[in-house]
Parts: C-alpha cells; structure tokens; sequence
C-alpha cells in the first residue's frame, strides 16, 4: 500500500477490553489466555495522515486496511499486527481483501457513521468477543440477517475459526449476532426516508406526571405500541406556546409519526397545525383537538352529585380548581336547579389554588391545597356534610382535615373524589370518586394513531359509590340510583 493511499480519510479505533491475565508492558495479552468476553471500542474519523518521506510507514500502528477472510468468514488486518487475537499475532489464515473504513467485527459501527454521514466525530461500541484464539463478531450491511449462525454459513454472523466447541457457545454467539443485526437504527432510516416505528405521549400539564391516573394511561399506551413494534417517547408540555411548538418540532425531527396528548397544552392549535403539516397524526383526550377519545365526566359526576345531595342536602360543597369543569358543573347545575349560577357558586363551591401554582412536588400541593380548601369551607359553612373535590390529591386533604376536627366519614359526612387512585380505593373511610378506566380504553387510542382514522369518540367516565354495610364498619361499592332517575325510570 503507497504513501498516496495512506492519506485517504478512514477510522482509527481505541479498543478497552475486560482481560483479567496482562503483560507487564499492558499492550498484548498473554498468548492463550482467555482476554474478554467482552470490551468497548472507541470509533472514530480522523483526517488523512500526511505523507513522510523518511518514514512513509507512520501512522500505521494506529490505522490499518481492515480485511475479511473470504470463505470461512475470517478476519484480519491488511498488514501489521492483529489486535483483535490474543498475543498480538498477524492476521489468521486465509486471503484477505481490503475493506476500506471498516474494522474486524465493528461493522454495526461502521453503518451506524455511515448512516450519520459522519456528522459525529466518534461512537463507543461493543467490541468482538474474544475467548481464546476465536473472536466472534458483528457483520456488516451484506450479512444475510436472517440466516442461522451455527455453521457460520452466512458471512459475518460468526467471525472467527471453527474451533469453538459445544452447543451453549454457539447459541451465545447466535444470540449476541441476532440481538446487533435487529437493533433499531433510527438515524439509518431517517437517512433512507424509512418509518421510524415511534410514538410520543406527551402530558398537557408538568403537574400530570405525577397523577397516578395518568402514568397508568401512559403505561397502558405504551404497552399497546410496544405489542404492535413501536418504542414510545414520554414528554410533558408547558405553560409556553412556543417552548411546546418546539418540542414537537424535535419530535418530528426524530421521526415520531403519530402523537397522543394527555389533555389540551398551551397552544394546542399550532399544534396539531404543526403535526398534520409534516404528515403526521395527532390524538387526545381533549375535545379540543380534531381526533379526540374524550372522557365524559357529565354522568359519573351527576351520579356522585346525587348521592351526595341525598345524604347531605343543601349543606353540600364543591371543591374545584379555579373555574369549575364544565362536566361536573353541569352534573351540579342539574342537581340544584333552583339555583342561579352566580348563587350555585357563592353557596357550594370553594375555590382550591390551581395547579399551576405548583412549584413542587404535586401530591404534597394537592394535599396541603385540599386541607387548607376545607378548613376555609368549614369555618364559612359548620354544619357542610357532603364534599366533592375535583381530584383525589385534594380530596385527601380534605379527609385528613375533616378527621382531625372530629367528624366521622361515612356517618356524619360523605366525601367524594376524581380518578379513584389508590389512596382512595384502599382508603379506611368509604370514599366515592370517579375512574376513567384506561385499561379498557387505551387499546382504541393505539388502535385510531396506528390506522391514521379520524376519531370523535366520546366515552363515559364510572362512578364508584362507596358506603359502610349497615351496622359494620366494613366499606362496599352500591349501585345507586338517585330518586330523579327512579322516577324518570318508573314512567
């Protein structure tokens, strides 16, 4: 090889392997010696090397024309020592055929740069696995991918001699071959216009994240695209119009091809403008976008309101965040028909901090929120019995300042919550709240992103009625049914 080919750009390699048995020089292993069964390699361009006319060989102990045995699937270095073998010895037996930009058994690592059009200056990769005198290693873009790698029959599934013995190496080195060949490579199909397989949930408010009925939507959704071969990104919108436009922007960048949203975020019309613009495809739980599965929480909530009103009469509270939920203003509207909608909000409701106040952990704010909401209502109200909170964070605060002043949950008052977490359910007082059952649900989400259909459905929400079996303290769910809708049924 000639001064003039040494100067082509090509790939130099730092290889750190796990060998135990070194030399007192640390650069060879010791010959025969069991090195790795495993290392990292650092992969790289460099620039071409000058020529030196006194010493047109410099260089060289750093880069080499790779090869690969032809016929028996082995490997080796062009010239100069092998690094790869224990021992430092030359290349193994057999005719070698320069490979340019290509290092024994890194081929993965090789396309990886090549479909980067090296734009990165490096990428750290497993090393072939070296045990003995055989290495067994990763082939390149020409293996046949779907071929057995017990014989060694497809070039570049096994590198290495045939002397490997025993069925259990062989199924190890299958394994480790098949698990290389079929990893994703997104910036490979991004490159070739290829569909990355990727979603993205994206949470509405930074305070989702940690309702518990939201991460279990989130792990159904991702369990669902995980079932039909998508992997899913997670992420959470702002209170920032253009900081969530930018968000999605670098979604798209990366190649996600549908999204859900958890709710409607700041600026969610630019939004699905954005989306729909690149081709890609858009669902929520909000109406406020095209494609929606919306929760209806009219019917549960008229359901909790009811009861309520039945167990408490006029001496009833709702505690929302901010303005109230449509939904469940209506469901209290129904109830309290001769009521005004200025006077139905002076008599029974109480404002909670909204969530956007939250600088901190949710949960806590919910609970000291919820605490601090009832204690108010109370000291407006002594003689309130009934409590509807638009959450269950903020209703356990409630419970927990209702308990302290003395009151009995389930005898002298009746609490009810939203999205049955699990604090509720297992509560020791018979707490109503409302599910949205997302086990059920999710599937159809999944099933509208990946079809790309047009979607406006809307489901109902349950309402979980919890009391004391009469005469015990032991809770149970009822089926109630309010006095208005027996009589509406009776007709």
């Amino acid at each position: 090889m000639g001064p003039a080919e040494r100067q082509q750009p090509g790939l130099v390699s730092l290889q750190v392997d796990a060998g135990r048995r070194r030399d007192a020089r640390r650069g060879k292993a010791v010959p025969g010696t069991e090195v790795s069964k495993g290392g990292f390699q650092l992969l790289g361009t460099c620039p071409p090397a000058a020529a030196d006319a006194q010493h047109p060989d410099a260089g060289h102990q750093m880069q080499s024309v790779p090869g690969r045995g032809e016929g028996k699937g082995k490997i080796g270095f062009g010239r100069g020592p092998c690094r790869i073998h224990p021992g430092g010895r030359g290349a193994l037996h057999g005719k070698l055929s320069g490979k340019p930009h290509r290092l024994p058994g890194q081929q993965l690592a090789a396309d990886m740069l090549d479909a980067l059009r090296f734009q990165h200056r490096a990428v750290l990769v497993l090393c072939p696995l070296v045990h003995r005198k055989n290495a067994v290693g990763v082939g390149g873009r020409g293996d046949h991918r779907n071929g057995s790698a017990h014989g060694g029959q497809c070039t570049g599934q096994v590198i290495g001699t045939a002397q490997m013995t025993g069925q259990h190496r062989h199924r190890k080195a299958a394994a480790f071959v098949q698990y290389h060949h079929r990893r994703r490579n997104y910036g490979y199909r991004l490159m070739c216009g290829q569909k990355t397989m990727t979603v993205a949930i994206m949470a509405s408010m930074e305070h989702m994240r940690s309702e518990e009925h939201v991460s279990k939507l989130v792990i159904e959704l991702m369990s669902c695209f995980d079932h039909h071969g998508y992997a899913s990104y997670f992420n959470t919108f702002v209170y920032d119009a253009q900081e969530n436009l930018n968000k999605v922007r670098d979604l798209l960048a990366r190649g996600v091809e549908c999204f859900v949203a958890v709710g409607a975020p700041v600026g969610h019309k630019e939004l699905e403008r954005e989306i729909e613009e690149q081709g890609g495809y858009l669902i929520s739980t909000s109406r406020e976008f095209r494609n929606h599965i919306f929760m209806s929480d009219l019917s549960a909530s008229r359901r909790i309101v009811c009861y309520l009103y039945e167990r408490a009469g006029e001496n009833f509270c709702f505690f929302p965040c901010s303005n109230p939920l449509p939904g469940r203003f209506a469901a209290l509207k129904e109830v309290f028909k001769h009521l005004s909608q200025e006077e139905l909000l002076r008599r029974h409701t109480c404002c909670c901090i909204s969530y956007k106040e939250c600088r901190g952990n949710y949960p806590d704010f919910a609970f000291r929120e919820g605490y601090a909401a009832t204690e108010k209502a109370c000291g407006m109200n002594p003689r309130l019995r009934g409590f509807f909170y638009e959450n269950d964070g903020f209703a356990l605060g409630g419970i927990a300042y209702l308990v302290q002043s003395g009151r009995q949950i389930g005898r002298d008052v009746w609490v009810a919550g939203y999205n049955n977490d699990s604090a509720i359910r297992n509560a020791p007082y018979p707490v109503s709240s409302v599910d949205h059952d997302w086990e059920h649900h999710a599937p159809l989400f999944v099933e509208k992103a990946l079809k790309n259909e047009p979607c406006q459905t809307v489901l109902d929400t349950t309402a979980h009625i919890r009391e004391y079996i009469p005469g015990t303290n032991r809770i149970h769910e009822i089926d109630f049914v309010s006095s208005e809708e027996e009589y509406e049924s009776s007709k």
